[in-house]
């Protein structure tokens, strides 16, 4: 990814709901597995996995029109 697309897809990330952007902090940049993330946000795995697929659509609706990123889990 060129700085550019860095910095637009970190600011978006950064306007994302709390509950998503926790999400995708700690699944996708700490690098923790969905247990993990489920763990340090006290909730479920299918909720963590329904949080980073509502971030992913709303990332990718707000950035472009071709994906820029697609959801790991479906």
């Amino acid at each position: 990814m060129n700085n550019d697309l860095c910095t637009a897809v970190h600011r978006k990330v950064n306007e994302l709901e709390p509950d998503q952007r926790s999400a995708v902090h700690l699944h996708y940049y700490q690098g923790l597995t969905l247990e993990e993330t489920a763990t340090a946000l006290e909730v479920a795995p299918s909720t963590v996995k329904y949080r980073l697929r509502m971030a992913l659509q709303q990332l990718q609706s707000r950035l472009a029109e071709k994906p820029l990123l697609s959801p790991r889990y479906s």
